[in-house]
């Protein structure tokens, strides 16, 4: 066979080969696209997801132990619910209900869907709170036990509960 047919033969064989690659990237794609559009959380879902998919691909790679792994880094999960209740509370989302003036705070500048005029209760600063003393517990269960990978039922456990807690204080529409 002469050199340009075998390199004619070559490159089309390649931009063929890549047909179907370039299709199912293409699909992926669509597939987001409509996953973003059902609900508009759920792109920190996906990348949520995403990055607990690279945990477990790590894990795997190099053999480590999945539930020790998970246990240890439980506690930051709610420590990082807590900075995220922080700027809730700023922005104005996820508000309370309305409440008298010593504890109850006009968000004047909310760029949330919080209403200007009503002072509310600070329904974000007690999720914050708690969520911050639940993330010390979970520290201190994660130290204390001899079953390292105990924490995680813990923390599903009392996340509910704070949950369960701080929606009777939500006033916002969404809820």
């Amino acid at each position: 066979m002469p050199i340009q047919r075998k390199n004619l033969f070559l490159t089309w064989g390649i931009r063929i080969s890549l047909v179907p690659v370039i299709l199912v990237l293409f699909a992926l794609g669509l597939i987001a696209i409509v996953l973003f559009a059902i609900c508009g959380v759920c792109g920190r879902f996906l990348a949520a997801l995403g990055g607990l998919a690279a945990l477990l691909l790590y894990l795997h790679h190099f053999q480590l132990p999945y539930g020790v792994y998970l246990s240890s880094i439980t506690p930051a999960i709610p420590l990082a619910h807590a900075f995220g209740r922080i700027g809730c509370f700023f922005a104005g989302c996820c508000y309370g209900i309305p409440y008298d003036p010593p504890i109850g705070i006009c968000l004047k500048n909310a760029i949330g869907t919080a209403p200007t005029d009503i002072p509310l209760f600070p329904v974000q600063l007690l999720e914050s709170g708690l969520d911050f003393l639940l993330a010390g517990l979970l520290q201190l269960c994660f130290r204390k036990r001899t079953r390292k990978t105990d924490v995680i039922p813990f923390y599903c456990i009392g996340y509910a509960g704070i949950r369960l807690f701080t929606e009777r204080f939500r006033y916002d529409s969404e809820r």
